[in-house]
């Protein structure tokens, strides 16, 4: 029978096309770029053709639509080897990439990478969109905290508004400097309450300082800090010291806290409530040094007592002879009370007492002078 010479031209483009077939996936051929302007797409059928011809057979979803992309010489090797895959009617290179959100009060932002979407849709935790645009929505004016350091990615746009506290599905497309279509999507669940401070520290010196280091301003809005304690490091801190603080910052009179151990921790708060406390601080501070010494003394004795230390168990009692000198301890008491005994008549003595206790050691206390008697009273 005689082959029409329709059919033999065909088989020979055929052939000529099939010979330029690099590679084989299943039943599937892929076909290589033979110049800078060619691009070639596998048919439904598993026919290769150009991007300018028709695909032939009952599975051909007709010409490449889309011919416009194929102009920047992106053959199916090419795009399978960045990543990417035809789609629709295959003469159009979808690559993989990538969509980074980061969360803000009332406020989603995406960093494409590079990428300048023509499309974006925010949908909630029920599947209804909250938020869509056709380009792209507004560049994020600014700087956010990637990886511990403080960036403003170029690429990088807010998507809102949204609520707080909520977790949303966010998608986009664009096109990269190809022309290939990029598609991606991520998930973020945006703040409810403000974040914690971190870094919380404690310096005693005549009183005791507290400070600690703000939350991300980029992530959360603080509007005050409150002081709270608790019972152990993992207990409720239930009891709030001090609220409405408007700085990082704040102090206490040491009498707050000397003799004991205290558990502390600081919440941000704002229009939503009061958020979480942060990493809890373990205190323990020594008693404070003992108070208003008074003596009565008598020719060898001399009769001390003094304002108790909260959280002291002991005291001991140190003199010496000369002001500012050398103190020797001459004894311990249980009570704020001591007798100092077997001194010399008619001489000066100089006295300071600390306050021990389970916490520690308190400072000497402030000294005190006083002289024994000539006669026994």
């Amino acid at each position: 029978m005689r082959v029409p010479s329709l059919h033999r031209s065909a088989r020979r483009i055929l052939g000529s096309v099939v010979a330029l077939v690099v590679m084989t996936v299943g039943a599937r051929a892929l076909e290589a770029q033979t110049s800078q302007n060619s691009c070639y797409v596998i048919c439904p059928n598993g026919v290769v053709t150009n991007c300018w011809t028709p695909c032939p057979g009952t599975n051909a979803t007709g010409a490449c639509s889309n011919k416009g992309k194929c102009t920047t010489g992106q053959s199916y090797l090419q795009c399978q080897a960045s990543g990417g895959t035809y789609w629709g009617d295959g003469s159009t290179c979808q690559v993989n990439c990538s969509l980074s959100p980061y969360t803000a009060n009332s406020a989603v932002a995406i960093d494409t990478w590079g990428i300048t979407p023509t499309q974006y849709t925010v949908q909630n935790a029920s599947n209804q969109v909250v938020a869509s645009g056709a380009g792209a929505p507004p560049a994020l004016t600014y700087p956010v905290v990637v990886d511990g350091k403080v960036q403003q990615p170029a690429s990088t746009y807010v998507v809102g508004p949204v609520a707080n506290g909520q977790t949303y599905s966010i998608s986009f497309q664009g096109l990269d400097t190809y022309g290939r279509l990029c598609k991606a999507s991520a998930s973020a669940t945006t703040p409810g309450l403000p974040l914690p401070p971190s870094n919380l520290k404690a310096a005693a010196s005549g009183a005791l300082a507290l400070s600690w280091t703000a939350p991300d301003p980029t992530h959360t809005v603080v509007g005050s800090y409150t002081v709270r304690t608790g019972t152990s490091p993992t207990a409720v801190f239930g009891t709030a010291l001090v609220g409405g603080i408007t700085t990082t910052g704040t102090t206490f009179p040491l009498t707050n806290f000397a003799g004991r151990t205290t558990y502390l921790a600081v919440s941000s708060v704002n229009v939503r409530g009061e958020g979480p406390i942060s990493t809890p601080l373990t205190l323990t501070l020594p008693p404070l040094a003992p108070t208003n010494l008074a003596a009565t003394p008598s020719a060898t004795t001399i009769d001390l007592t003094w304002t108790p230390s909260y959280g002291a168990t002991s005291y001991t009692v140190f003199v010496g002879t000369v002001s500012g000198g050398t103190f020797t301890p001459v004894g311990t008491s249980a009570t704020a009370a001591y007798t100092i005994s077997g001194l010399n008549r008619s001489t000066a003595y100089y006295i300071v007492v600390t306050a021990s206790g389970p916490t520690g050691t308190s400072p000497r206390s402030a000294q005190l002078a006083t002289k024994t008697t000539n006669l026994a009273m």
